[in-house]
């Protein structure tokens, strides 16, 4: 499938981008990748967990059609994640690293950092949103699942690059659990953000962030007591939540086949 459009192109050039950094990188870290034989899969099975949940959407909507706008996840990504750490590590800074345990410093770093995410994916779909063409409802809903895709699959590349470039040790396959349940979200909160905008509805935009809210909270003040699999548990009642609002909230959009392939 060729991009058909301006906005397609860059979508396309700034996946490719972002593709070939983690290559070129992971490439000049022969010997990481050589003491870490499981990296490398880590990374294919952690993407390809999170995009096959696109066929959860029970739309229509195929991975083909919304992965033209992945490029635009990525940029919110790289958007919301700057802003991110600007805001909370003066939070940090202010209140202490050994605060950030505590409920309230732990809900105040999980808000903002679920805020700054949600208006960089809500900023990605809205100028999606603008510039496409032929706009019908299902189009629109996959070029919100395609930004969520995109936000998921960057973020798990990201966090690759960290581990990598920390030499972090990773000896398990334990993980791509979790970056599948997290990219999930992403893809079904960007579908649920589009949804918000066809609909006008601030309650769905109060969803994703509660939502996202809690995860962050949790992870930031419980998750290391909790252990893995409480809080693998935890997060995955949420993504599931939230794909349940999202089939709830387009129940009213119906699918053509001519649209939802494109």
């Amino acid at each position: 499938m060729k991009p058909k459009s301006l906005p397609e192109w860059c979508s396309a050039i700034l996946s490719l981008a972002l593709l070939a950094g983690f290559g070129i990188t992971s490439a000049s870290h022969g010997s990481y990748l050589a003491a870490h034989p499981v990296f490398l899969p880590w990374v294919f099975l952690s993407c390809a967990a999170s995009a096959s949940l696109i066929y959860l959407n029970g739309r229509g909507i195929g991975l083909l059609f919304a992965s033209r706008w992945l490029g635009f996840g990525i940029l919110a990504t790289v958007a919301a994640f700057a802003l991110q750490a600007q805001i909370n590590g003066a939070i940090v800074k202010w209140c202490g690293p050994a605060a950030i345990h505590q409920a309230i410093p732990s809900l105040l770093l999980g808000f903002c950092a679920a805020l700054c995410q949600t208006l960089g994916k809500a900023a990605a779909v809205f100028c999606v949103l603008q510039w496409m063409k032929n706009r019908t409802p299902i189009r629109a809903l996959a070029a919100g699942l395609g930004v969520g895709l995109g936000f998921g699959i960057a973020e798990i590349l990201f966090i690759s690059l960290q581990m990598l470039l920390g030499n972090a040790n990773l000896n398990s396959l334990v993980g791509v659990v979790e970056r599948a349940i997290a990219g999930g979200f992403h893809i079904y909160s960007g579908g649920l953000l589009a949804c918000a905008f066809l609909q006008r509805s601030l309650l769905l935009l109060a969803i994703v962030l509660a939502a996202h809210t809690a995860m962050d909270s949790f992870a930031t003040a419980f998750a290391p007591q909790a252990g893995v699999w409480v809080s693998e548990g935890f997060f995955l009642i949420l993504a599931v939540i939230t794909w349940i609002c999202w089939k709830v909230a387009t129940r009213p959009f119906t699918t053509r086949s001519d649209q939802a392939q494109g």
